[in-house]
């Protein structure tokens, strides 16, 4: 058995994501990119890198809410479909589509609903609300389902990232 170093992909590219996610609503757009960049680029060093940029961020879909931040629409449909035959990731699928749909201009309603619906059933609420906040910032003019919004105040509320939930638009 080998020890697991710091800098492998399981523990860089959640963290990355992280980081990257605090940059890009901290409005710091070159550190954004040198941040996602590298993300990817430790992500590019496993077998399957669009099914590692979600199954190492372990339901918390931060990898995917920052390419969508990044407008990197193809690497999120690859992700899509890396996922296929994976049934353990309730919601993440449907977020995705969610994410390539709103890039592409088009609603993503029906696929939030249901993101938002298999993510809470897995307890996995702050996930629906950094989702939130980045489907917000990045579509700012897209009407976000009320439920969602007021779930995702709730949450950040509940997180005291009341700065992160200013982001979101009064309705």
């Amino acid at each position: 058995m080998r020890a697991i170093r710091q800098d492998e992909p399981q523990w860089t590219v959640p963290w990355l994501s992280y980081s990257a996610l605090v940059e890009s609503w901290a409005s710091a757009a070159d550190s954004f990119s040198a941040t996602t960049d590298q993300m990817l680029s430790f992500a590019d060093r496993t077998s399957s890198p669009e099914r590692s940029l979600t199954l190492l961020c372990r339901g918390l879909p931060s990898a995917a809410i920052v390419l969508l931040l990044a407008s990197d629409r193809q690497r999120l449909i690859a992700m899509t479909s890396a996922l296929v035959e994976l049934e353990a990731h309730a919601g993440e699928r449907e977020l995705l589509d969610a994410f390539t749909a709103s890039l592409a201009g088009a609603s993503s309603t029906a696929s939030l609903s249901m993101a938002t619906t298999r993510l809470a059933q897995r307890g996995l609420a702050l996930a629906t609300a950094l989702a939130t906040c980045a489907l917000a910032t990045i579509r700012p003019e897209a009407p976000l389902p009320v439920e969602m919004r007021a779930a995702a105040m709730a949450t950040l509320s509940k997180a005291g990232a009341t700065w992160l939930a200013s982001l979101l638009p009064q309705q």
